[in-house]
């Protein structure tokens, strides 16, 4: 019988994760997702929070294409889903995809949400993808957009 492991040089494993969050932040647990972290809660409204997971590609992915089935995933979810902008660029020198958009949960109302999708650099054939979500109460989107992005800024892969 032939012994097989992981994490091995043809099963390498996920990459670590690491996120610098805003002081009185704290790590949540949540399911389907390796990091999570949320702003204090203020007793009642939506706590902003930043979700990360990842999952093994096989090598050669698009990452626009994959981008985009994630939205159409979403518009489907979140029929009233409106974008605010979207981009290419890289986060921790990884090829990224950026979507922000708002959209209305049944149960915690209207909320703004920044994606990234992260294509780390190929090993043994494989890719992982890597998201990130960082979600606010469209309230609160104005004043707290640009702590979601230098949290998503601070994204370091390894």
């Amino acid at each position: 019988m032939t012994t097989l492991s992981y994490p091995s040089d043809l099963a390498p494993p996920l990459p670590s994760i690491s996120i610098d969050v805003p002081d009185g932040w704290s790590p949540m647990a949540a399911p389907d997702v390796l990091l999570a972290a949320g702003a204090p809660s203020d007793g009642g409204s939506f706590r902003s929070n930043i979700t990360i997971s990842a999952q093994r590609l096989l090598e050669g992915v698009d990452l626009a294409a994959l981008e985009a089935r994630l939205l159409d995933q979403l518009h489907a979810t979140y029929p009233d889903l409106e974008e605010a902008d979207r981009f290419a660029g890289e986060l921790d020198g990884h090829d990224a995809r950026v979507a922000e958009y708002a959209f209305t949960d049944p149960s915690a109302g209207t909320l703004f949400q920044v994606q990234a999708v992260v294509l780390t650099k190929p090993r043994a054939g494989l890719q992982d993808l890597v998201q990130v979500h960082a979600t606010c109460a469209a309230a609160r989107a104005v004043d707290e957009v640009s702590q979601l992005r230098t949290i998503f800024r601070s994204l370091r892969l390894g």
